[in-house]
């Protein structure tokens, strides 16, 4: 069932999955491929860090991405939205109070 909200989302070298600005509700897993994380300060990129094969990207924060997720390579990413992250909270009684 979780693996079932779950949706396959391939992206090319260059393209972003968040941009700095951007309210992104999604959480995603590198399947594979590779990610730049950066901001802007001061006019200047600044790189904070990388998220490569395997690692958990997030930006369930519901306000502007404070930084860009940028692809350094073609990517597979798993992403589930919040909504479906909601909707499994509620059919889910470990999640129940």
């Amino acid at each position: 069932m979780f693996l079932s909200k779950f949706e396959t989302v391939l992206l090319k070298k260059g393209d972003y999955f968040i941009r700095e600005g951007e309210v992104c509700k999604k959480v995603g897993f590198i399947v594979s491929g590779s990610m730049l994380c950066s901001y802007n300060k001061d006019g200047e990129t600044v790189i904070d860090e990388f998220s490569l094969d395997k690692e958990f990207i997030s930006f369930l924060t519901h306000s502007p991405a404070e930084k860009d997720l940028k692809c350094l390579e073609d990517i597979e990413i798993a992403a589930i939205s919040y909504n479906n992250i909601q909707q499994l909270y509620a059919l889910n009684s470990i999640f129940k109070k």
